[in-house]
């Protein structure tokens, strides 16, 4: 695949699993209407950490507090993203 040709489609990965994951995070709400975002523990963890090193400083390391980018999870995230898809988040994060 053409995206996984450049060295950073892990760390973008890791940032999609890490916002789906906080921004869904409790009783099993998704960030998304048009369906799932699939991903694993281990995936989730090495999205925390790729967020907290290479996203934390502008978002904030509570994803809200960030001093340089918008919050990346909470009403005002879920109320921009809900009705888009996970593609649509991928390519704003690349």
């Amino acid at each position: 695949m053409q995206w996984m040709k450049g060295s950073g489609w892990l760390l973008r990965v890791s940032c999609i699993a890490a916002a789906a994951c906080c921004a869904g995070a409790g009783g099993g709400q998704s960030l998304f209407d048009r369906g799932p975002v699939g991903f694993t523990q281990q995936q989730a963890r090495r999205g925390q950490a790729a967020y907290a090193e290479s996203c934390a400083l502008c978002h904030g390391p509570h994803l809200i507090d960030g001093q340089f980018g918008p919050p990346v999870k909470g009403n005002v995230f879920k109320a921009h993203w809900h009705d888009q898809t996970p593609q649509a988040l991928w390519s704003a994060i690349i």
